[in-house]
């Protein structure tokens, strides 16, 4: 029973109004009643009641357009509405339940009926009210947390190095894709004397975890990343500083070179990407530097270097598996072999044309598919 609950009865038969009041008073419910519904919203807004039962047959108003009328109205529209009728058919019942009454009683009601259906209704629409309170509460907690990663997105994209960038001797392109609002993908790139330095990773995992391990790899590379250490050394300095930090489970894959630009030689130490595609001013595709475990991944861990001469014209492609692992809508992976073949076709053109090319294919191959992975690219080439 809902004891304390308010009743608004609307009837243009006194007598009708009476006997509802009755029999909700025996409820412990208490009734206003009304038998002019053109008065509607002046009731209402000397007394919101709990819930309305609204006669359907009326001269001056019928049932319909009143609860049309009170449906419409924002303040009301939440109101629960049951339906009083003489009438049965189930075309009025559904037209009723269509203007948004949540339920339909037919003349002459009955006690226990009436009790059952207008207790139903009240409790439905508090909990409705309780839901509709808790997804607001919901909303505004999404809409913090949702600042609070926006704003931790543009703190981690302002410590990703530019997108081009040109040294003695040797341009950089670089480009990044993050799958989700914080990602784990990495890369930077710098000029330290006659040296560019530079680095790609990719942090195992998504979200808040990696990004805060890509904010740790870059306080690292700032203190290490120098002329004084060379792609092997570095690797080695990055596993032992982040093997007992990060959380076990979390590694990092990742390439870290160093250019001469004197000799034209670019020395580079590989942890856990793929292989580095150099194609030579003349076509030619070399695959260079065979990956090792990725830093962090096991306790020891040695890395080995590689270097190569280049000269003018000879490029140098790093990535991280979030571009040769996106799929399209059938699932087939984008593929390594189909990277290389871009890379080759397109040999005789400058870093910024192949970037272009690539990503210009990826997006065709992947449709309307959303990558679930980020991706990075660099290409360097010789001057």
């Amino acid at each position: 029973m809902e004891s304390g609950k308010k009743v608004l009865v609307i009837d243009d038969e006194a007598i009708n109004n009476k006997l509802i009041r009755k029999l909700l008073s025996g409820f412990g419910m208490e009734a206003v009643t009304l038998t002019d519904p053109t008065q509607v919203f002046t009731a209402l807004e000397q007394e919101l009641p709990d819930l309305i039962l609204l006669d359907l047959m009326m001269p001056v108003q019928d049932g319909f357009t009143t609860l049309s009328l009170i449906k419409d109205h924002h303040q009301y529209k939440e109101l629960p509405v049951i339906i009083l009728s003489g009438e049965a058919s189930e075309d009025i019942l559904a037209r009723c339940l269509k203007i948004g009454a949540v339920d339909y009683l037919t003349k002459p009601v009955r006690k226990m009926e009436l009790e059952a259906r207008v207790t139903s209704a009240i409790k439905l629409a508090e909990l409705n009210r309780d839901l509709n309170s808790k997804l607001i509460e919901l909303q505004n907690v999404n809409n913090s947390i949702a600042a609070e990663l926006d704003l931790a997105r543009r703190i981690q994209m302002s410590i990703i190095g530019a997108a081009k960038i040109s040294c003695p001797g040797l341009k950089v392109v670089s480009h990044l894709e993050i799958a989700n609002r914080l990602g784990g993908d990495f890369y930077d790139v710098k000029q330290d004397g006659d040296l560019v330095i530079g680095t790609i990773a990719d942090v195992s995992g998504h979200g808040v975890s990696s990004s805060l391990i890509v904010m740790m790899l870059k306080a690292l590379l700032n203190s290490f990343a120098n002329a004084e250490h060379s792609p092997a050394d570095l690797l080695g300095i990055l596993h032992r500083q982040l093997f007992s930090t990060i959380p076990k489970g979390f590694y990092i894959a990742l390439s870290h070179f160093v250019y001469q630009a004197a000799d034209g030689v670019l020395t580079f130490s590989n942890g856990g990407l793929y292989e580095a595609i150099v194609v030579r001013r003349d076509g030619t595709i070399e695959l260079k530097g065979s990956k090792s475990f990725a830093v962090a991944f096991i306790s020891r861990q040695d890395f080995r270097e590689t270097e190569i001469r280049l000269h003018p014209g000879d490029k140098v492609v790093f990535h991280t598996d979030g571009i040769n692992e996106a799929v399209n809508e059938k699932g087939e992976m984008y593929s390594r072999d189909r990277l290389i073949q871009i890379v080759s076709e397109n040999y005789n053109s400058n870093a910024d044309v192949i970037m272009e090319a690539i990503l210009m294919d990826r997006k065709l191959f992947i449709g309307e598919t959303v990558p679930e992975d980020d991706s990075t690219i660099m290409i360097l080439e010789a001057e």
